[in-house]
């Protein structure tokens, strides 16, 4: 029996390692925002940490101005960098958007050829036994005569 050979497997490979290309850059950058989702909720403890400290010192009876002056600034420089991840956040979902969808696309090309091989593996299978049937048919009929 001949051994089935796909004509289009290096196009099938090329497509295959463009998907896991895709699939790594998605991977990269889904743990890009899981990294700014970790970095906004430090910050975000942060911020309620020196709001409660804001809180402290004016409850006192001895009133910091300079102190209280100064976590407030910190509270400024932390509402700025919540902000700035979240905008890192955003850019970053379109890219995830646009990765998920080339993942997609490549998945689909590379599923289209895997069918194709798959239809063409079955017709050659089908095709040997035709032949394999029609040697036998030709060896019982030559034992005959």
């Amino acid at each position: 029996m001949k051994r089935f050979q796909y004509q289009l497997d290096p196009l099938l490979r090329y497509r295959e390692n463009r998907r896991d290309l895709c699939r790594q850059a998605l991977a990269q950058i889904l743990a890009a925002d899981e990294d700014l989702v970790q970095q906004k909720n430090r910050m975000q403890k942060e911020y309620q940490s020196v709001e409660g400290e804001i809180k402290q010192l004016g409850q006192g009876g001895h009133f910091d101005v300079d102190r209280v002056s100064a976590r407030r600034f910190h509270l400024g420089q932390l509402k700025v960098k919540i902000r700035v991840v979240d905008e890192n956040r955003r850019q970053l979902a379109e890219k995830i958007k646009i990765c998920r969808q080339a993942l997609v696309e490549a998945d689909q090309d590379v599923k289209v050829l895997e069918k194709i091989r798959t239809r063409k593996q079955e017709e050659h299978t089908a095709a040997q036994l035709h032949e394999e049937n029609l040697e036998r048919e030709e060896a019982w009929r030559a034992t005959q005569y």
